[in-house]
């Protein structure tokens, strides 16, 4: 039978009874068995007379007052702070309209009353939030964010920049809430990314941890939690960075549960729940933010994986302090302050550009990562010189991760045959084969490659490696081609769409890499064109190099790169070129200078999609 909470003494329970009304309820006035006993003695029983009585008395109407650690309207941004010492909170408070700070105890809006959050949460210091806003600049948060990195965290100093771009990433998370203040639709237009912390025992990882949550907005800290309740309560009322320490699912039996979680915060997903007291109760959860972790191991999950950001620590050889100094500790609070002041006076005006994107960079939900510190980036110019280092090296390392998952073992198998020009074709459709062969009228052909081939060799079933090659979807018609197919005898081979493996590999294969034309190195800050599609994007004259050094050669006559010529001839010469379009009958694999990358264009001008671009002719 259901229970209710009093309203009045949070205490007292009755019965479920039929002369209850959701209004009674709200106001904390239950009728009651006899039987029923209350569980605080000063709570009281009333009967029906009773309750008559104070129905008929006239109610004073309350004052709504709403407890809350921060206040967005559209004319004001409050942030709430706390001195532990004095127990004391208060709100900062700035109106757009002005460049004020004011701190005050609470905040009026229309008819509600806003107070600053208070609960043990923060007085046991599992939420980290900044005494006072003190005033400084963007460049010189970062340089102090990035020196106290490198003083709690002794990095190698090949690993220097990466340190840089993570801290770059959780200050980012200050600003992160500028994706959706207009509209918010759940699990869109909005991404947060997972900071995964990785290394072996002893190797820094909290240490790394403890720097980033002083860069981080209201950081909430636990460690190796195994109930995911336990994570979105509090993070509803603080809607802050999630750190959590020792985060291996190994530790925990809800392993569905909170990957549902994880994926579901870093788009912004809200989690539902029925209150298991009153199933016509539901509950929703806010979950949106940074999410800082610290792990021995990758996650099983691809998805998972996929919204990660991976940084592997390694232990110091350095006599460095086996605990944090309480100068390293004061100087986290201290930079906590300034970037609450960076906060207040420039929420309003930092402007994140979803359609931005760094030509090179084609991994999509790192380009999500990336796009506050591009939004930031305007105002501490050297976050470009970081990024133009830094997400090569962490696209890969991405691959490398995805590489050894169940899906990544299928498609580096099949690169391996793909690499050394195993590609048959049966019926003007495509497969990957293992060697070559004759028929028995003397005529070459490729011996397909089988799942059964696959199975032999990674030790798994069959069933399961025909499986996990359907979900990969290595070409669009799957489901009505042939399952098998004769030769010199019969096979069941494994099609493929050529643009849709060359797709996989780039996700899976980390020596995998395409061509791209390499410019000047400069690199041009905050310079944004339109792209091809309609996207703007972020032009970065250093881009990256994708295949094989490049002979830095220059066609006068065209501007061309013609040593990236000669990689893209070597390229196509290893790629089987297309003949045609599924759609118009007229494209053909070229590479095109207006483009740099591998791309389908049209050659006839009778195709519908043919289009010259700044009046040149492409075909």
């Amino acid at each position: 039978m259901s229970r209710y909470t009093c309203g009045i003494c949070k205490h007292f329970h009755t019965p479920e009874c039929p002369r209850e009304t959701p209004k009674l309820i709200a106001q904390g006035l239950y009728t009651c068995n006899e039987l029923d006993k209350p569980f605080d003695d000063h709570c009281f029983e009333l009967d029906e007379e009773k309750l008559k009585v104070l129905l008929s008395e006239p109610v004073e109407k309350e004052e709504d007052v709403y407890k809350t650690p921060f206040i967005l309207t559209g004319t004001l941004i409050a942030e709430e702070c706390y001195i532990k010492s004095e127990g004391k909170t208060y709100f900062a408070v700035r109106y757009f309209e002005g460049n004020k700070v004011e701190l005050v105890e609470k905040v009026e809006v229309g008819d509600k009353t806003f107070v600053p959050l208070n609960n043990p949460t923060l007085e046991k210091g599992l939420i980290l939030l900044p005494r006072e806003p003190r005033e400084c600049g963007f460049q010189e948060a970062f340089e102090e964010g990035c020196h106290l990195a490198s003083t709690l965290y002794d990095c190698e100093p090949e690993k220097m920049d990466e340190l840089y771009f993570l801290v770059a990433i959780a200050q980012a998370s200050w600003f992160l809430d500028r994706y959706f203040h207009e509209i918010f639709i759940p699990g869109m237009g909005a991404f947060a990314p997972i900071i995964a912390l990785r290394g072996p025992s002893g190797s820094g990882k909290d240490r790394l941890l403890n720097a980033l949550r002083f860069n981080s907005i209201r950081p909430f800290y636990d460690v190796s939690t195994k109930r995911v309740p336990s994570l979105y309560r509090p993070l509803d009322q603080w809607r802050g960075t999630l750190c959590l320490s020792e985060m291996d699912f190994r530790l925990t039996s809800e392993y569905n549960d909170l990957t549902h979680y994880l994926n579901c915060r870093t788009y912004g997903v809200p989690i539902s729940r029925q209150n298991p007291d009153n199933p016509r109760v539901n509950e929703v959860f806010y979950n949106f933010g940074l999410t800082i972790v610290t792990q021995r191991r990758v996650w099983q999950d691809n998805a998972l994986e996929d919204r990660a950001i991976p940084f592997y620590c390694e232990k110091s050889q350095k006599p460095l302090p086996t605990l944090e100094l309480d100068e390293w500790i004061e100087k986290g609070i201290t930079l906590q302050n300034k970037l609450l002041y960076l906060r207040l006076m420039f929420w309003d005006k930092v402007k994140i550009d979803k359609g931005a994107r760094i030509q090179g960079l084609k991994d999509h939900r790192l380009t999500s990562a990336i796009l506050p510190l591009l939004a930031l980036s305007q105002h501490v110019p050297a976050l470009n010189e970081i990024l133009v280092k830094v997400v090569q090296n962490i696209e890969r390392r991405r691959r490398e991760v995805k590489a050894i998952s169940r899906d990544g073992l299928i498609i580096n198998e099949l690169y391996e045959f793909y690499k050394d020009g195993f590609i048959g074709e049966h019926n003007g459709i495509k497969y990957i084969a293992k060697s070559k062969g004759k028929k028995p009228n003397g005529e070459d052909f490729y011996i397909p490659l089988q799942t059964s081939d696959l199975a032999e060799k990674l030790q798994w079933s069959t069933r399961e490696v025909r499986s996990l090659i359907n979900s990969l979807q290595l070409h669009p018609s799957l489901e009505i081609l042939p399952k098998v197919i004769r030769l010199d005898r019969t096979y069941r081979p494994i099609w493929v769409d050529e643009r849709r493996l060359i797709t996989r590999f780039e996700e899976f294969v980390p020596d995998y890499s395409s061509v791209t034309f390499v410019t000047d190195v400069t690199l041009k800050p905050s310079v944004q064109q339109q792209g091809n599609n309609g996207a703007k994007q972020l032009y970065n004259p250093a881009q990256i190099k994708s295949v094989t050094s490049v002979t830095n050669v220059t066609s006068p006559e065209v501007g061309v790169n013609v040593g990236a010529l000669k990689s893209v001839s070597e390229e196509l010469k290893r790629i089987e070129s297309y003949t045609m379009c599924h759609s118009c009958k007229h494209y053909v694999r070229l590479a095109c200078e207006l483009n740099p990358h591998d791309i389908i264009i049209p050659t006839a001008r009778t195709c519908e999609k043919y289009e010259p671009r700044d009046g040149n002719d492409r075909a």
